[in-house]
């Protein structure tokens, strides 16, 4: 699935609250899913423990050096290829077997995870909370719940598909 201009501009939005530092966000007792780099070393740098992080070991387009912290995380580790401006079937499939699983699991992303919060929304189960960085901007923070699922069915639903 191919992310269109129109899309492009619609996910400039954030998808929920935008907060500048972790400690902003009422985090304790919920079940993580962090996505992209920053935001996953931000969120574990604050103690918490993710279910699922996903990591791409870039930012902003620039290569980042290899974190211990997230190549070290979790009990499961998998990796997916995910090119720029789509989300492949492979990633929707991930995201669901390791919610089913509930252990710590890493994904590292050989391509960009910039997209990869919608499945993470998608397959999440209702209750847990998304993060991923806003360019610029903090940290979004997704309360997983129907409201939002439906406007995430709705994007993926907009996404032209792949031959």
């Amino acid at each position: 699935m191919r992310l269109t201009p129109n899309l492009r501009a619609e996910l400039k939005q954030p998808l929920g609250a935008v907060v500048s530092d972790v400690e902003e966000a009422p985090l304790a007792g919920k079940t993580l899913v962090c996505v992209g780099d920053c935001a996953a070393i931000s969120v574990l740098e604050g103690g918490y423990r993710p279910q699922i992080i996903v990591y791409d070991r870039k930012t902003k387009r620039k290569t980042l050096p290899k974190n211990t912290l997230l190549e070290t995380y979790g009990s499961k580790a998998v990796n997916i290829t995910n090119p720029a401006g789509t989300i492949t079937q492979e990633a929707f499939a991930t995201f669901k077997e390791a919610y089913a699983k509930k252990e710590t699991t890493r994904i590292f992303v050989d391509g960009e995870e910039d997209l990869l919060t919608l499945p993470a929304i998608a397959e999440a189960p209702l209750g847990y909370v998304v993060l991923y960085g806003q360019p610029d901007g903090g940290l979004v923070v997704v309360n997983v719940n129907n409201l939002i699922k439906g406007k995430v069915a709705k994007i993926i639903g907009s996404m032209e598909d792949e031959d």
